[in-house]
């Protein structure tokens, strides 16, 4: 792998779940509560920040150190 400063990052894996749930919960107030005619525009931009969140902490997530063996 290769030495990526967000790779195994607790604080950008704690961010990206945090944008992830921000993205989602502002996704649902649009839409349940905030009008009673949801703008696909504002739904689409929260699930695209819902999605970035995700990302974020896909690739920062906490992982075990590999070992490399050599033969």
């Amino acid at each position: 792998m290769q030495n990526n400063p967000v790779q195994n990052n607790p604080t950008a894996f704690w961010l990206g779940l945090v944008v992830t749930f921000v993205g989602l919960v502002g996704m649902v107030y649009w839409v349940f509560l905030a009008s009673g005619h949801p703008r696909l525009r504002h739904t689409i931009l929260f699930l695209v920040i819902a999605a970035a969140g995700a990302a974020l902490a896909s690739f920062a997530r906490p992982r075990a150190p590999i070992l490399e063996t050599s033969q």
